[in-house]
């Protein structure tokens, strides 16, 4: 996951803020609790996105306890705690095993220092996937075949859909597991398979420039779109998902202040990355 799936703070209510932020400390210290104080590290936007979506569609028994920050003793915090194998479990295991992956990709792309720091953060990492792989078997071969599908298709240089489609697919499977609907499967399929498609083109629309001066792959760089025009192209193509996940959201049965959570983030939230990654003036300023 790559932590582009934020909320908009100046459009929410502080109430569904506080919610968001007690679900994002909830999940933190689910990670430490299950997995050990390192996997903390591995918290992200996108895997609380996951944990707000599960507790929205199975109405969890839910209570919120406050304490203490792990990171910043002083600092008070509200922690959303939810069923034990619920929301929390498989989120925090996805947290694990997604960034485990993250960095077996990273030893494959990297060379010298870069590499080999790599490979200490996959070994010292190494124990804590173990345990989630074990709680969750379903999440690591998800995950699995997604990054050697997707090292497959970038290997051959394909072009947007190609390379979109094992994350796609990967994140339409894996809310599916997250919903434990049967009648809502079919919705949650196609919300899920849109969002990691744009998650997956946003950070290659995000990278592009880097990935041009550098000679790395980029979907984007195989299209016969002018460099003068790819901000606004890739800005059509992530609206294009954005537009299909709402759809399918729009179908799904959410508890009501979670939905506005979800809310939030689906039609301010994307968009305002959209904006800051393509169009920000001090991100063009920095690259210049």
């Amino acid at each position: 996951m790559f932590g582009y799936l934020l909320p908009y703070k100046p459009e929410m209510k502080i109430k569904h803020y506080d919610l968001y932020r007690s679900v994002y400390c909830g999940l933190c210290k689910a990670l430490g609790k299950r997995y050990g104080v390192l996997a903390r590290l591995t918290l992200s936007y996108d895997c609380t996105v996951l944990a707000v979506l599960s507790l929205s569609l199975n109405r969890e028994n839910l209570c919120m306890k406050r304490g203490r920050c792990v990171c910043n003793p002083l600092k008070s915090c509200v922690f959303c705690m939810g069923e034990a194998e619920g929301a929390f479990g498989i989120s925090s295991a996805v947290s694990v095993i997604m960034s485990f992956y993250k960095m077996e990709d990273a030893i494959y792309d990297s060379r010298g220092f870069k590499r080999f720091a790599a490979k200490c953060l996959r070994l010292v990492f190494s124990r804590c996937h173990k345990k989630a792989a074990e709680d969750f078997p379903a999440v690591e071969e998800l995950t699995k075949n997604m990054m050697a599908r997707q090292r497959e298709a970038e290997s051959a240089g394909a072009g947007l859909d190609r390379s979109a489609q094992p994350t796609a697919e990967a994140l339409g499977e894996l809310c599916v597991l997250i919903g434990r609907q049967s009648s809502m499967r079919p919705v949650l399929k196609e919300f899920g398979y849109y969002i990691g498609r744009w998650i997956y083109l946003m950070d290659a629309a995000d990278d592009l420039e880097k990935d041009r001066k550098n000679g790395d792959f980029n979907p984007f760089l195989n299209t016969e779109i002018s460099a003068e025009n790819t901000g606004d192209y890739c800005n059509g193509v992530l609206n294009a998902c954005v537009n299909r996940a709402i759809t399918a959201f729009d179908l799904l049965d959410l508890r009501d202040d979670f939905a506005a959570v979800m809310e939030n983030i689906l039609y301010d939230g994307m968009a305002n990355v959209q904006k800051e990654c393509l169009y920000s003036q001090a991100k063009n300023r920095k690259k210049a």
